[in-house]
């Protein structure tokens, strides 16, 4: 009589394998098919998220972009060049920037305050681009920005598939954030006192340009981990609770400031 062995795992999981001569058979119990499905499903939302991050964030570079298209003779508007008007405008732009975080909850009209927000700073970037004398340093730095862009956002998902989180950089990323603050301003008072600050605004460019090309990266792998930890919540679904707008905002304003610092490099 042929024998018969059956191996029995714990009923946690796993898979129950019979052995029949040189045959065996795997079944594989509720708790596994469960996981993977689980798994799927947070992947798949993970990438409908992303998408739909970058679709906004798209269409709020296209809105800036063709603000300043719009403006390609500002001379014409003598208050556009007007430093309490622009300084105005600024205000205004915080204003719609917590506006965007009071209305979190809410896709449409946190997507109307980041389409006017995007309508300002259009009207803000208009003289940069219209004005430089150095024109070709302008599309250096924005081709510049736009290459550092794609390769950091495509790091961030790569570092994340391959289980490296930047979760934890926060804090740090944070800190450098203060200090290259605190340097602009002792820039600002230096210049006022009318002292040359050239080598400064060179490392602080540089510095801007490091910092804010982390930032991207963080962003981009806070859109999954912001996913992951919504998985599971009650009340909600996962997409619900993960705003997409609130995701592009953080990437729209890594990728303005980058700009900003690579531009001031040009200098």
């Amino acid at each position: 009589m042929e024998r018969k062995k059956v191996k029995k795992m714990s009923r946690g999981g796993g898979s129950s394998r019979t052995q029949n001569g040189n045959k065996s058979v795997v079944a594989m119990e509720p708790g596994i098919g469960n996981k993977k499905t689980e798994a799927m499903e947070i992947s798949k939302k993970q990438g409908m998220l992303f998408l739909e991050t970058m679709g906004i964030l798209f269409f709020q570079v296209v809105v800036m972009v063709a603000v300043v298209l719009l403006l390609q003779n500002p001379k014409k508007y003598s208050l556009l060049l007007n430093g309490w008007f622009m300084f105005s405008i600024i205000l205004v732009e915080f204003g719609f920037l917590f506006a965007i975080l009071f209305s979190r909850d809410s896709v449409p009209w946190s997507m109307f305050f980041f389409t006017c927000f995007s309508i300002l700073n259009g009207i803000l970037m208009a003289p940069v681009y219209w004005f430089k004398e150095n024109r070709k340093g302008v599309m250096l730095a924005i081709a510049s920005t736009l290459a550092i862009f794609v390769i950091m956002v495509g790091y961030g998902i790569y570092a994340y598939q391959n289980g490296f989180t930047m979760i934890g950089w926060g804090r740090y990323l944070f800190i450098a954030l203060i200090a290259l603050l605190v340097g602009m301003l002792l820039q600002w008072g230096l210049v006022m006192s009318g002292v040359d600050v050239t080598p400064m605004n060179r490392i602080l460019s540089v510095v801007g340009i490091v910092l804010f090309s982390m930032y991207i990266a963080y962003d981009t792998q806070l859109i999954f981990l912001g996913q992951r930890r919504s998985i599971g919540l009650k009340g909600k679904s996962a997409l619900e609770q993960d705003n997409p707008v609130i995701f592009a905002v953080n990437l729209y304003i890594d990728l303005l400031n980058l700009f900003q610092f690579m531009q001031s490099s040009s200098r």
